[in-house]
């Protein structure tokens, strides 16, 4: 919230003691954005996570005033009740080379929510997930991909994992 905010909830910097390994990071505060994109830390020591936040841009201007005074048109017939507000969602895609490797995208509480073989794709609200991928051995290599509001399109590579045998 920067020098001398007085509605700050915790002393600055913060220190959260955490379970080893990996973690989305990420700060929010009202009237700022995180500058830049959050990242993922691959936390198996002490570490220090510098998130910087910068002015959110203004909120866009409210209608014109003759456009609000006017009178909405009378329906004919009774109106339908509106749907929900869907939430935005974006195209998460998780791709790999190696064709006989499983892709699998879970969700932040590990709900697998698509698999395949070779690119996955699926529409997805903002959040955290874990891209997966199970290689005919058995082996598995999983990514985080944090997925924001307005990112539109989020597309991950993921390697195929290393075998641990004598042979590979």
């Amino acid at each position: 919230m920067g020098p001398g905010a007085t509605d700050c909830p915790a002393p600055l910097p913060v220190t959260v003691s955490l379970a080893p390994r990996e973690y989305w990071v990420d700060a929010m505060a009202p009237g700022f954005r995180t500058k830049g994109r959050a990242r993922i830390v691959k936390l198996y020591a002490q570490s220090d996570v510098v998130v910087e936040l910068e002015p959110a841009p203004p909120p866009p201007p409210p209608l014109a005033a003759s456009a609000a005074a006017a009178p909405a048109p009378m329906p004919m017939e009774p109106a339908a009740p509106k749907p929900a507000k869907a939430a935005q969602t974006v195209t998460l895609t998780v791709r790999c080379q190696d064709r006989l490797v499983q892709i699998e995208i879970a969700n932040q509480s590990g709900k697998l929510l698509a698999s395949g073989r070779d690119r996955v794709a699926i529409l997805v609200e903002p959040g955290l997930y874990r891209g997966r991928l199970v290689s005919p051995e058995g082996v598995v290599s999983e990514e985080l991909m944090p997925v924001r509001a307005g990112d539109g399109l989020v597309e991950q590579i993921m390697h195929s994992p290393a075998a641990n045998s004598r042979v590979m």
